[in-house]
């Protein structure tokens, strides 16, 4: 309310140095009125503050009475509990980050977006109850995630389809154009000009999402007649992700946890650069099987 407040931090200095919570705590009791309170923290004093909490002292409170829960199954995005009966309205807490992804039914009637509780949790309000009740949480982004995984499984099994396919595909069932007597391509010029077009396309895309090294890759792999090229940038660029973020690792210990990903973001134009090698192979052998002059 526009009134400083002496704080202090309580933890050692091996947890700061290893980046851990550390506790905030308030130097004096702090006394508010009924009614509503702005509490800012000070910027420039080299610590985030990620939660506070205020409670009233144990004696100035009646504790609640509990009421009986089950638990019937728990996964990392579900969950699934009996409630029994309680004389008055009471509050289900779901101890994972607060966030409006997660949706709570209690008997199949969806209860709402979650409340903040304790300023992290998700928390519903149910009513009170004589009977015992079934309440199934949800986290449900994760529909979205699962249907990711499914395509992404689905595109994998095409691609080493194409491949196994281009492997078959005998030099004998390839329809060649005949430019002049003696000598023989793979292609009539009308032809090489939609792959060109369609090259040109992928590399754009490439460029747009990736940035100029997925490009070059795709350009580069349409371009050389080393066999021995694209498996070269594919291990290569992947090699680089691997022993990098292992050596990242091993370096800093970044602590796991949901932003751990995050601190690897240099790894996405290695990574891109890898898919886009694969797309144009896959282009190149898909429309056009064979880049190289035959002579007959």
């Amino acid at each position: 309310d526009g009134e400083p407040l002496a704080v202090r931090i309580d933890g050692t200095v091996g947890a700061a140095l290893d980046r851990a919570a550390l506790d905030l705590i308030a130097c004096e009791s702090l006394v508010l009125a009924a009614g509503v309170h702005r509490l800012d923290a000070a910027p420039g004093s080299g610590f985030d503050v990620d939660r506070l909490l205020l409670a009233e002292p144990a004696s100035a409170r009646d504790d609640p009475e509990s009421v009986d829960v089950s638990i019937v199954s728990d996964s990392a995005t579900t969950a699934r509990a009996e409630i029994g009966p309680s004389p008055t309205a009471s509050w289900v807490v779901l101890t994972e980050s607060w966030n409006d992804g997660w949706t709570a039914r209690l008997d199949g009637d969806d209860l709402g977006a979650p409340v903040l509780i304790n300023g992290f949790a998700n928390g519903w309000l149910i009513p009170a109850a004589d009977a015992t009740r079934t309440i199934e949480l949800e986290w449900t982004p994760q529909h979205i995630v699962t249907l990711a995984v499914w395509f992404s499984l689905v595109a994998g099994l095409g691609v080493v389809a194409l491949l196994i396919a281009s492997r078959w595909r005998g030099r004998d069932e390839r329809v060649l154009w005949t430019a002049d007597a003696g000598e023989q391509w793979p292609w009539p010029p009308e032809a090489a000009v939609v792959w060109w077009a369609a090259t040109g396309v992928v590399a754009l895309v490439f460029l747009l999402v990736g940035g100029v090294a997925p490009a070059v890759a795709v350009a580069a792999v349409s371009l050389t007649r080393l066999r021995w090229f694209t498996p070269a940038v594919i291990v290569g660029t992947m090699a680089v992700v691997t022993v990098g973020v292992a050596a990242d690792q091993l370096v800093n210990g970044y602590p796991p946890g949901p932003d751990w990903p995050s601190r690897f973001a240099w790894t996405a134009p290695y990574a891109w650069t890898a898919v886009a090698a694969v797309a144009a192979a896959l282009l190149r052998r898909s429309a056009i099987p064979d880049t190289e002059r035959v002579d007959r």
